[in-house]
């Protein structure tokens, strides 16, 4: 894994190859004033196991 600045991220937002995944906790989704486009929002308090089989192996995933 690694990490990748704001500016990488920008510019990889309307790339086809590129999966986003939104952990953030759910209350703290709420209330957020701010949403990356395109982004998956996946509950970080659920296991593992019951949102990730269906993440795509061919993409790269960014997980914020």
């Amino acid at each position: 894994m690694e990490r990748i600045d704001k500016e990488t991220l920008e510019a990889w937002l309307d790339e086809p190859d590129v999966f986003i995944l939104d952990l953030r906790a759910p209350q703290a989704w709420a209330a957020s004033q701010t949403k990356i486009k395109h982004a998956h929002r996946f509950d970080p308090l659920q296991p593992v196991e019951t949102w990730s089989q269906g993440l795509p192996k061919d993409k790269k995933l960014v997980a914020y």
